[in-house]
């Protein structure tokens, strides 16, 4: 049996990537046996070119996983600002909520990324958005001792109060 678009994926060939999507493209919208699309993972790999090929051939940006997550979501987890740009630029939804109400915003300040809460913040990203347990980005900046997000969220919320 070949290689799926999985194994290509992990393996960052944007060759072989493209051969299955030629001959299938419906593969773009499937997801391996953990519930990720190709573009999610790719995103989460940090495979910055195959990221575009896949959105080229027409992955949706804001496909989601068995858990709700977008690939924006999984790449503010990594850290990565350079797929994260790609993906808003190419329509991902910046406040779309996971099954737990989480956000990129979330993500990119739970982990320190304040280049990313930044960004996001600049393409319309909700700061006083709450998840299912009642907290904000800035909740989990706070908690998580990230000063420079938090500091970024702290005046984000402040002009932004809905």
């Amino acid at each position: 049996m070949g290689k799926s678009i999985f194994d290509f994926v992990k393996e960052g060939d944007i060759h072989g990537v493209r051969e299955l999507i030629k001959q299938d493209p419906t593969l773009l919208s499937s997801v391996d046996e953990r519930g990720f699309p190709a573009l999610i993972l790719s995103g989460y790999l940090g495979h910055e070119a195959l990221t575009e090929v896949l959105l080229e051939q027409g992955a949706d940006p804001d496909q989601r996983d068995s858990a709700g997550n977008t690939c924006l979501m999984g790449v503010c987890f990594k850290g990565s600002t350079a797929i994260a740009s790609m993906l808003i630029r190419r329509g991902a939804d910046v406040n779309t909520t996971n099954l737990r109400g989480g956000t990129a915003l979330t993500y990119a300040a739970t982990f320190g990324h304040a280049n990313l809460v930044k960004l996001l913040l600049e393409h319309g990203a909700n700061p006083n958005h709450k998840d299912d347990q009642g907290l904000t980005a800035l909740s989990y900046a706070r908690a998580k001792g990230h000063p420079e997000a938090a500091e970024i969220l702290e005046n984000a919320a402040s002009t932004n109060r809905s």
